[in-house]
């Protein structure tokens, strides 16, 4: 489910708590709100407000029954006057800003015992399993866990099998979705393609995903829209 419509700011909670509930009608169930706010800015109003809007999304899920909200890091470098990584600010820079925001974050999830489910994304500080490996060693909790998307993990060139394996019991959420290129601009160097018209090997993800006995939701995420 999408923050917009689910955001604590615009929404009231009977609105979110029946939206919550719409797909047991269907026989599925709401595990997961995509948060994805990006702490990466030199305003720091701006993200200490981005901060706030992430725990209020936090204590939301809670209070509609929900137990896990999908989150980023940043930079959300496609957005206009997001800042890019490396080129408009140091990476250390950048890392101090993240670090910052979880550290107040984490604290809420674990006392709503709402999961963070963290993904990965091209051109973020956490773009690949080893730089998010940075902030789960620096942000030890149970709360603080993995969204795995194997699209991500393609353009970071990481051994897709080994990562889930390294990570085991860590991953709480997957997310199904193919790529093909390489590192830089959706639609410039690579795209999204419907699952299987990618070069992901889906074969050897659900046969890693077996072996560490995940048995989690998937969620089939569309971006192919060129």
């Amino acid at each position: 489910m999408g923050y917009p419509h689910f955001d604590p700011q615009v929404t009231t909670a009977e609105q979110r708590k029946k939206l919550s509930e719409v797909p047991r009608r269907c026989g599925m169930e709401t595990i997961e709100v995509m948060i994805q706010d990006d702490y990466i800015t030199r305003d720091e109003d701006e993200r200490n407000r981005r901060t706030e809007h992430t725990m209020e999304c936090v204590r939301a899920a809670a209070e509609a029954g929900i137990g896990m909200v999908n989150v980023f890091t940043g930079p959300r470098f496609w957005d206009e006057g997001n800042p890019r990584l490396h080129r408009d600010i140091q990476e250390g820079d950048a890392w101090n800003m993240v670090m910052d925001a979880y550290e107040k974050i984490v604290p809420v999830a674990e006392e709503c015992r709402v999961i963070l489910a963290l993904e990965i994304c091209n051109g973020m500080v956490c773009r690949d399993f080893y730089t998010c490996n940075h902030l789960l060693d620096h942000i030890n909790s149970d709360y603080l866990c993995i969204n795995m998307d194997p699209s991500h993990h393609h353009l970071a060139r990481n051994d897709i099998p080994w990562v889930i394996r390294q990570w085991g019991p860590k991953i709480t959420h997957v997310h199904l979705k193919d790529a093909i290129g390489n590192p830089g601009f959706q639609d410039e160097t690579f795209v999204y393609p419907l699952p299987g018209d990618g070069v992901i090997d889906w074969n050897t993800v659900f046969d890693a995903l077996e072996e560490v006995e995940y048995n989690g939701y998937y969620t089939v995420e569309y971006e192919a829209f060129h």
